[in-house]
């Protein structure tokens, strides 16, 4: 956001006055989500499996590194 000129500072070189702009710089936040899809193609993963994904709540700003959450359950084998 632009904040105005900083009128105090401004220079002249007996040709043209300088003047600096000052700006405040709002970072954007940034979240992550978790999605698990199924690798076989038309098969569709059960609801209760999706709702094992991983939940994150940080907010994240530009140039944090942010790492991948395990998921809890990693493996299912279908009883049917």
């Amino acid at each position: 956001t632009f904040k105005g000129y900083d009128q105090k500072n401004a220079t002249y070189n007996g040709k043209r006055v300088t003047f600096t702009g000052i700006w405040e710089v709002t970072p954007r936040p940034h979240h992550v989500s978790y999605t698990f899809v199924s690798v076989t193609s038309g098969v569709d993963l059960p609801k209760f499996i999706q709702k094992k994904a991983p939940k994150d709540g940080s907010t994240y700003f530009n140039r944090t590194r942010v790492f991948a959450e395990e998921p809890t359950t990693k493996t299912y084998i279908d009883s049917v």
